[in-house]
C-alpha cells in the first residue's frame, strides 16, 4: 500500500483523527507504482 510518512503511522485503527494523512499520496507518486506493477507483470 501507498502511503506518506507520519508521525501516527502505522496506527491501523479504524478510525483516523487526522484525516488519513497518511495515505495523502500525490498523483504522481500513485501513477509511478502503477507503471512499476504493469512492467513487473509484462
Amino acid at each position: 500500500m501507498l502511503h506518506v510518512p507520519t508521525a501516527c503511522r502505522p496506527c491501523r485503527q479504524f478510525t483516523c483523527p487526522f484525516a488519513h494523512e497518511c495515505l495523502d499520496v500525490p498523483p504522481a507518486d500513485v501513477a509511478a507504482a502503477a507503471l512499476r506493477l504493469a512492467g513487473a507483470r509484462s
